[in-house]
């Protein structure tokens, strides 16, 4: 319930935002991780999976229709279960954010405020703007700003080093959304792409994947701009096909050169990554006989 392939990709946008955050040097492997960053890279992660849980919860009759994530859908897990997992990581994430000093405290608030309006009874992930809108400042701007603020303090070009990450999450999430129109339009949920139809969302991935290498040359962050640039030519082809298989394989090569990078940069990452992955792969196995997930190429 706490998708954890999803938590992998906060880990991105925090892990970045610790690297300006921390200044520390283009090349090399050796990273200090200190006691404060672990404090906050759990208690975030928690926070990830109380509002993916809530997310999941509110979603189930879509997530029905698109034939996805079939643990609360098909009844796996009940929907009390899934609150009362929900209250646990909950107190758990906000004890330790507390711990983590008030700078990070204060983002943690915000994402959690983000997602609460996204998910909760406000109902902004059925809105087309708001919705985009709120993925892209969610992941881009919070997720990176909760790195940031325990490698330093917010600086003026915390600004330009956003920008990529902001506009490479609006290219993944308006991917994500095109596969889901269908499902999305009998469930009620007004995306940008059932507001504004597939073409027009995948040209909007593709332009906000140029913006997101464009931006990234102009704060030379090579990580971005190398994983935008590889993508780039596989959303322009998904921009003009329009087709499923085009679209997640743009996102999905977007998605994992961004972390693939990042696991180069931060071996530490890489292998968290792995082991999240074969932890929740063997769990879901045995407990629930699902053998295909979490998948690192699905949705």
């Amino acid at each position: 319930m706490t998708r954890p392939m999803l938590m992998v990709a906060g880990w991105v946008f925090m892990i970045m935002g610790y690297f300006w955050g921390k200044r520390l040097p283009l090349f090399g492997f050796s990273v200090p991780l200190d006691r404060r960053f672990w404090i906050a890279f759990v208690s975030y992660s928690l926070e990830m999976g109380v509002v993916y849980i809530i997310n999941q919860i509110r979603d189930i009759d879509s997530d029905r229709a698109n034939k996805k994530l079939h643990i609360l859908p098909e009844g796996l897990i009940s929907v009390r279960a899934a609150w009362w997992w929900t209250d646990i990581l909950f107190f758990i994430s906000a004890a330790l954010a507390v711990l983590a000093g008030w700078q990070f405290l204060a983002v943690w608030a915000l994402s959690g405020l983000i997602g609460f309006l996204y998910s909760g009874p406000p109902n902004m992930k059925g809105r087309p703007i708001p919705n985009i809108t709120m993925n892209m400042l969610g992941y881009g701007t919070v997720a990176f700003a909760a790195g940031w603020v325990v490698g330093g303090p917010l600086r003026l070009d915390f600004i330009l080093h956003t920008l990529p990450y902001i506009f490479g999450c609006g290219a993944v999430t308006a991917g994500t959304i095109i596969p889901d129109i269908p499902g999305d339009a009998r469930a009620g949920e007004m995306t940008i792409g059932v507001r504004y139809g597939a073409r027009w969302t995948a040209w909007f991935a593709f332009t906000c994947d140029t913006l997101a290498l464009a931006a990234g040359l102009l704060a030379r962050d090579w990580i971005i701009s190398a994983a935008a640039l590889l993508s780039a030519p596989l959303f322009l082809v998904a921009a003009i096909r329009v087709s499923d298989f085009a679209v997640k394989f743009a996102y999905r090569v977007a998605s994992f050169t961004l972390a693939l990078f990042v696991g180069i940069r931060f071996p530490m990452f890489a292998l968290l990554s792995v082991l999240v992955w074969a932890g929740a792969r063997a769990y879901y196995w045995l407990r629930f006989g699902i053998k295909d997930y979490p998948s690192f190429t699905g949705r």
